[in-house]
């Protein structure tokens, strides 16, 4: 239960990231900021996902 809840709790990270990323868009050409909303969506994203299914495989199984 405790991942499922820190899964949620890293979703509003994860659309933070995603609205700085297109907020970064406003200056033009690659710069840090893209890249450091993108890695930062990826890296809270993915957490965020393995945590809700490992909680939800760790639910199912003491059922």
């Amino acid at each position: 239960m405790a991942r499922i809840a820190l899964g949620i709790m890293l979703l509003p990270v994860t659309l933070f990231c995603v609205y700085g990323f297109l907020a970064s868009f406003e200056y033009p050409g690659v710069t840090r900021w893209k890249i450091g909303y993108a890695l930062a969506f990826l890296a809270f994203g993915s957490l965020s996902i393995r945590m809700i299914v490992k909680g939800a495989k760790g639910m199912r199984r003491s059922s």
